[in-house]
């Protein structure tokens, strides 16, 4: 059953604020949905994850105009744009600046599968090796084609860019991508992580990437959202 408009920007607003909540967005992160059968979606104005409303989102299309809602976007909404119109089957874009991530980001290094949800990410994470804002369409392009068909990339100096087949599994896939991150740091202090081999990966994604696992890790964060 496709979602409603009024569910997407409910849910919306609450993917910010798990985001926000994780430490996954900071003050310049974001995130968008696509509309069902539109070439349009919803994403926060410029304003921090943590302070959006639904009254404040806004409706763009895949030129990155606003086309509903008052206010502006954020600079870098081409991210958002081009990735849609790259990746059909692409309904979340997250955009963040995640602690753990940004290490990876400045050595310029992709992440790897090295615990079962980081399957998510196999084989590895492309790098997006242009430094400095995506605030253009073909910035956004090159940001989509370094991306390519996989779920996340790294943008050095910068952040990473998440996506997924919806909201939910975009927002937990970024949190995922932060403790990939956080992870492989830490088993590095200690040692050489042993990254899954492509047998290894296709039979964790049998029953570690289903959609009750996301659906599961999504009551989890947004139960740990304080009380409003």
């Amino acid at each position: 059953m496709m979602p409603s408009l009024d569910d997407l920007k409910r849910d919306l607003v609450t993917a910010c604020r798990i985001l926000a909540n994780e430490q996954i967005i900071d003050a310049f992160g974001h995130i968008s949905v696509r509309i069902p059968d539109k070439d349009r979606f919803l994403i926060p104005p410029f304003v921090s994850a943590a302070m959006v409303t639904e009254a404040d989102l806004l409706t763009l299309n895949l030129d990155g105009k606003v086309v509903d809602g008052n206010g502006a976007p954020n600079r870098e909404v081409y991210i958002h744009s081009e990735c849609y119109r790259h990746r059909p089957d692409v309904s979340s874009v997250c955009h963040a600046h995640s602690p753990m991530v940004k290490v990876f980001a400045a050595l310029g290094e992709p992440l790897r599968p090295i615990e079962n949800f980081a399957t998510l990410f196999a084989p590895e994470t492309p790098v997006y090796s242009r430094v400095g804002l995506i605030v253009t369409p073909e910035l956004g392009r090159e940001v989509a084609t370094t991306l390519g068909n996989r779920r996340a990339v790294i943008m050095r100096g910068h952040g990473s860019t998440v996506v997924g087949p919806n909201l939910k599994q975009a927002t937990v896939a970024a949190i995922y991508l932060e403790e990939t991150a956080r992870l492989t740091y830490r088993a590095r202090s200690i040692g050489k992580p042993i990254c899954f081999n492509e047998d290894e990966v296709e039979t964790l994604s049998n029953y570690v990437l289903k959609d009750n696992s996301f659906e599961r890790a999504w009551a989890y964060y947004e139960a740990r959202l304080p009380s409003r």
